[in-house]
């Protein structure tokens, strides 16, 4: 955080159903790393952090070659929202960029 320039990040601790719908980014975001391992928790990210990424940002998907239920996850919800986003991958890492 501190290379990167960033002085008073903010912390919440809890589960991803329970502080993910009340995260506030007033900027947007412009980089998501996702590690949620679980279908579910996953599929929290997506629905409240998705809409927030802004145009052109950048989705890591950590677990998403690791865990089935991350991956179902990932094609539920982009499927379901009618989401024209490839699945990409570079280096061995799966990465969405939004449009």
């Amino acid at each position: 955080m501190q290379k990167a320039g960033i002085n008073d990040p903010v912390i919440m601790k809890g589960w991803f159903n329970e502080t993910l719908p009340g995260a506030n980014f007033p900027d947007g975001i412009a980089i998501l790393r996702m590690d949620a391992d679980w279908y579910d928790s996953t599929m929290d990210i997506f629905i409240h952090l998705f809409e927030k990424v802004n145009p052109n940002g950048l989705i890591l998907i950590d677990d998403y070659y690791t865990w089935d239920g991350c991956t179902r996850a990932v094609h539920d919800y982009l499927s379901q929202n009618q989401r024209p986003e490839r699945i990409c991958t570079y280096g061995g890492v799966c990465y969405v960029l939004k449009k």
